[in-house]
Formats: structure tokens, C-alpha cells, sequence
């Protein structure tokens, strides 16, 4: 069951880049080079969608922020 209130900020499969999930369970399409980078376009959609963010890093430890 996929929550609705919620905006993952993950490392991508792909090596140093990083995606977005939004509260549908989607993918975004654009990627980021930086975590810093994902981290603030997550922030904003988040806010936009009145969402909580999740950052997962590549240790796979979620955190909330």
C-alpha cells in the first residue's frame, strides 16, 4: 500500500544519481547528480503537496526530514 503523504528522495540504481518517488508511487522522470540537489527539489515538491519527505541513503537507513 503506497502512502499518499509521502515524497522518497532515493539513490537511483543507476551510480551517483539520485530520483525522486512521489505520494503516488511514481518515479519523476528528471534525476539529480547530487544529493544536495535532490534533496532540495524533494523539499519543494513535498511542500507543494503537503508531503513528508524521506531521504534514503545508500546505506538504505531512511530518515525523516
Amino acid at each position: 500500500m503506497t502512502n499518499k503523504t509521502k515524497v522518497i528522495c532515493r539513490p537511483c540504481k543507476e551510480e551517483h544519481n539520485w530520483e525522486i518517488v512521489s505520494p503516488n508511487g511514481k518515479t519523476m522522470k528528471q534525476h539529480y547528480d547530487s544529493k544536495a540537489s535532490a534533496v532540495k527539489a524533494a523539499r519543494k515538491y513535498a511542500n507543494e503537496h503537503g508531503a513528508d519527505l524521506y531521504i534514503m541513503d545508500y546505506d538504505n537507513k531512511q530518515s525523516s526530514k
